[in-house]
């Protein structure tokens, strides 16, 4: 019942951007694959990830979301929006591309509910790692 509970959630994510069912692992791969195995595509990781102050950023909200509970869509979205007002760094698509290594899919909020709070810690420590040696 909770696998399927977390395949309808995804489904509703992903639904308004598939017109065929086997659209599904298109729009949704990186759900399956192991949280240091997906790729980032490389003109988004350069474009949203290696500029100035968003590295320090995500290091920030990965300190809130580490707290952040209970971990669901509306708290999430809450907790980014406050994060966002305080720096007034936009953060947005960094997470996307921190999470999914690409820029683009499912609602952000949607895609950190359905991955997890351990996997979303793991994904932004593993990014940041990335910037980190990309940047040595």
């Amino acid at each position: 019942p909770e696998r399927r509970a977390w395949l309808e959630k995804l489904v509703e994510a992903i639904g308004d951007r598939m017109t065929t069912l086997k659209e599904v692992t298109e729009h949704s791969h990186f759900m399956f694959q192991a949280d240091d195995e997906y790729e980032y595509d490389p003109k988004a990781f350069k474009k949203f990830l290696q500029k100035d102050g968003i590295p320090m950023a995500l290091g920030e909200l990965r300190q809130v979301l580490s707290v952040t509970d209970p971990f669901d869509k509306e708290t999430l979205e809450k907790a980014i929006h406050d994060f966002v007002e305080r720096t007034e760094v936009r953060i947005w698509q960094p997470i996307r591309v921190a999470l999914t290594g690409e820029s683009r899919g499912p609602g952000l909020y949607e895609i950190m509910e359905l991955l997890g709070k351990d996997s979303v810690l793991a994904r932004l420590d593993r990014t940041l790692s990335l910037i980190e040696c990309s940047d040595s």
